[in-house]
């Protein structure tokens, strides 16, 4: 298991005297680190096999390294369901209906969704 910040984005990044720091409460959690690839390259709404430059960066000093298959795909689309249900969920605890981050958090959800279920059915 690996710690897992599939919000990878610079303010959620610090950096101060030498060390470096993830945070996002919320959205880290221990476990499949190729959910760390979700918000990394080309976006969540892209597939595992869009990101192989980010997985080779990652598996050079990786204890860990991903393999890309049909097992890193289904992990990867299970874990985009993952951020599509704390989308869904977050926009009733941080946005009224008529805000736009309200209506993005649902139409983002419903593409991850798509996604998620499209290679798992």
């Amino acid at each position: 298991m690996d710690m897992v910040n599939f919000d990878l984005w610079d303010s959620n990044i610090l950096y101060h005297d030498g060390k470096l720091c993830w945070i996002d409460p919320e959205r880290s959690f221990w476990g499949d680190a190729v959910a760390d690839f979700i918000t990394l390259g080309c976006g969540q709404k892209s597939p595992l096999s869009a990101k192989s430059g980010e997985i080779a960066v990652y598996n050079r000093t990786a204890e860990n390294p991903i393999v890309y298959g049909t097992d890193a795909e289904i992990r990867y689309q299970i874990a985009v369901g993952y951020l599509a249900l704390i989308e869904e969920v977050e926009k009733y605890v941080r946005y009224e209906p008529e805000e736009e981050n309200y209506i993005r958090n649902t139409v983002d959800a419903a593409a991850m969704f798509d996604m998620a279920f499209s290679i798992l059915l």
